[in-house]
C-alpha cells in the first residue's frame, strides 16, 4: 500500500505520520518550498500577473482541493499557515485569471504582501525543522509522554 495513500485512515493518524514537527523529512520538504516559494515572489517583484489559459484555471481548482484536504488532515498552526498561503496563493491566480482588472491595479502590493508570507512562512517552517529532529527521537509529542506512561505500565506498543 502507497503511505500517501490516506483511505481508510483518520486526519489523526496521517498527521501523527506526516507531521513537519515530528518528521524531519516533512519539515525540509516545507522548508524547501517555502524558500523556492519566497525566491520566486521576490524574482517576479513589481511585474504584472501572468495571464491563465483555462487548462491553468482548471489546475488551480484541482490543487485548491488537494490543499484544502491536506489542510483538514494537518493539525499544526504553522502547517496550516504554509498551507493556507498556498491556497490564497491559487485563490489569487483564479481572481486574476477570471477578472485580472481586479488585480492588475494593485500588482505590486499584492506581490509585496505574498513575499513577506512567504519570509514568515519559511521562518515558521525553520522553526519546524529545529523542533523535528527532538521530537522524532521520542516519537513526537504527546506520542512521546504517552509511549512513556505505557512502557512504564509494561506495554509495549
Amino acid at each position: 500500500m502507497n503511505p500517501l495513500m490516506t483511505q481508510g485512515r483518520s486526519n489523526e493518524e496521517v498527521h501523527a505520520r506526516y507531521c513537519a514537527v515530528r518528521n524531519v523529512r516533512i519539515a525540509l520538504l516545507f522548508v524547501a518550498f517555502c524558500t523556492l516559494q519566497a525566491f520566486l515572489w521576490w524574482r517576479d517583484l513589481d511585474k504584472a500577473f501572468p495571464q491563465y489559459g483555462p487548462y491553468d484555471l482548471v489546475w488551480h481548482v484541482i490543487a485548491i482541493a488537494v490543499i484544502v484536504k491536506l489542510f483538514a488532515a494537518f493539525a499544526c498552526l504553522r502547517e496550516r499557515f504554509v498551507l493556507g498561503l498556498g491556497i490564497a496563493v491559487l485563490v489569487r491566480g483564479l481572481v486574476s485569471g477570471f477578472k485580472p482588472s481586479l488585480i492588475d491595479p494593485v500588482a505590486g502590493m499584492v506581490r509585496h504582501a505574498f513575499l513577506a508570507l512567504w519570509v514568515v512562512a519559511l521562518l515558521l517552517s525553520l522553526s519546524m525543522l529545529v523542533s523535528s529532529p527532538h521530537r522524532s527521537k521520542c516519537g513526537g509529542w504527546p506520542v512521546c509522554t504517552a509511549g512513556r506512561r505505557e512502557q512504564a505500565h509494561g506495554m509495549v506498543l
